[in-house]
């Protein structure tokens, strides 16, 4: 499983937690219990945000990657006799 698929499953898992804690509070009468079910489900909101903010920095840097590799393979084929171009194709 690549990183950016586990930052998604991860993502996904505390997306999910927060909505399971946040029911938990909303359905709680003990208000020291709710109060608790209400700072986890915002921890996991926070988890959820800052997943989410990392999977998107290494989404851009492979984009970042892909486009550089694309550019210095096509200036290297540039500076290529054709034969030798036309075999790599």
């Amino acid at each position: 499983m690549t990183t950016l698929n586990q930052l998604a499953s991860a993502h996904a898992t505390a997306l999910s937690l927060y909505a399971t804690l946040s029911q938990f509070a909303l359905e709680t009468l003990d208000p020291v219990t709710k109060n608790m079910y209400k700072e986890l489900a915002n921890s996991a909101q926070t988890i959820a945000a800052a997943l989410d903010e990392r999977k998107q920095q290494l989404t851009n840097r492979e984009h970042q990657i892909a486009q550089q590799t694309i550019a210095a393979i096509e200036a290297h084929s540039y500076g290529q006799p054709a034969e030798f171009t036309d075999s790599v194709k």
